[in-house]
């Protein structure tokens, strides 16, 4: 009996495993519900990524792109150094800030929410505060301007 085909249990024992080839078409099922999710991470998060190529081409508007390898970026760390490294900062600075506000944000409505003692007023506020995350903003629009509308259906 081959070694790479035995697996040791916790208590001692061998167990044979299945070849990986029926392991998976035991298991396809699975693989066919993870297919959309593979899907949607490989064009959201990968395919952009196929754009950094134009770092290396002279870009317009109008016209053929032409490749000039590293210049752009001789040209961003070279002479213009000191522009590149306030706008790095700055980019910095606003993601760091946004993190933390948001973060305190969430945490101190959080807080807010769990120490209400009215129940039903506490089930309203979250519907209010979680309905947009559900909805389209179109659709989010439309109620809220139905609400605040001066007609009598308002």
């Amino acid at each position: 009996m081959s070694k790479k085909n035995v697996a040791m249990t916790s208590s001692g024992a061998e167990i044979r495993k299945k070849p990986l080839s029926l392991r998976i078409w035991n298991n396809r099922g699975y693989y066919v519900m993870f297919l959309p999710v593979l899907i949607f991470v490989l064009i959201l998060y990968y395919w952009p990524m196929l754009g950094v190529r134009y770092a290396f081409y002279e870009y317009k508007p109008v016209g053929t792109p032409t490749f000039v390898g590293w210049a752009n970026f001789e040209k961003m760390f070279g002479t213009n150094i000191k522009a590149f490294m306030t706008a790095f900062t700055n980019t910095l600075e606003l993601s760091i800030v946004r993190l933390l506000l948001t973060n305190l944000a969430a945490i101190i409505v959080s807080l807010f929410l769990n120490e209400m003692g009215n129940l039903f007023a506490k089930k309203t506020l979250q519907t209010i505060i979680y309905l947009p995350h559900f909805m389209s903003w179109a659709v989010v629009a439309s109620i809220f301007s139905l609400f605040l509308s001066p007609s009598s259906t308002g």
